[in-house]
């Protein structure tokens, strides 16, 4: 199991967030952006998650109106990466959706496991103690 998500898996979340309703169903209360390693692609996913909690469906054509509104308030440079992002999602091709939620699946698996063990290991080292 690998244990760390690459930019192209993270670019396919970000995509199927944007796109499907059935996949933010599946990830919504299981994914934590924080794990995410790129920044944009963990802002782009919590602005799906939020439009979700919201309207229940993925954002689709609404996700640009969505980018836009905290584009505003972002940096300059930062509104701008986001829009070349939002731009490079737009013109990838879809993401198979079984693979990528078997992908997250085995990376929030490994990243539970990883945790659960040092829980373990913190917690034997203070009986011992």
């Amino acid at each position: 199991m690998r244990s760390a998500i690459s930019q192209h898996l993270q670019d396919g979340i970000a995509r199927l967030c944007i796109t499907s309703t059935e996949f933010l169903g599946i990830v919504r209360h299981q994914l934590h952006t924080e794990l995410l390693t790129s920044s944009l692609s963990a802002l782009v996913v919590d602005l799906c998650f939020a439009y979700h909690d919201q309207f229940h469906c993925a954002p689709g054509d609404h996700f640009h109106d969505e980018a836009v509104r905290v584009a505003v308030s972002m940096p300059r440079r930062e509104a701008q990466q986001l829009a070349v992002y939002a731009e490079r999602l737009a013109a990838m091709k879809a993401p198979n959706m079984g693979y990528v939620v078997r992908r997250l699946n085995d990376f929030i698996r490994a990243r539970e496991l990883g945790r659960a063990a040092v829980e373990f290991a913190e917690l034997d080292r203070k009986s011992v103690v």
